[in-house]
């Protein structure tokens, strides 16, 4: 069994880790930058669409194994709201006081 306290300090970690990666990505090294690219909704909705075949095809290979695709995706888009509100509203765990 995991403590929460150990899951916090692991994802303080890896969080700062990929923010001091991609800024050392975007600083550049002998010369060399990379130029990290957010997408904006309009594109986010483009790229959902364009990958419907593979949600659908997911849907197939969960539902042969006799679970329900739909409650799946249900439960972690509820799940995803859960947590993303609670980070909105107090922040991450190991700023709170």
């Amino acid at each position: 069994h995991v403590s929460d306290e150990f899951i916090d300090r692991l994802a303080e970690a890896l969080i700062k880790s990929s923010a001091t990666a991609r800024a050392e990505l975007e600083a550049g090294i002998d010369g060399k930058a990379v130029e990290v690219s957010t997408l904006d909704p309009a594109e986010r909705e483009k790229w959902k669409e364009a990958s419907i075949e593979l949600v659908d095809e997911w849907k197939k290979l969960v539902s042969s194994k006799g679970l329900d695709p739909e409650r799946i995706i249900e439960q972690v888009n509820a799940t995803t709201a859960k947590y993303q509100k609670e980070l909105e509203e107090k922040g991450y765990p190991w700023t709170r006081k």
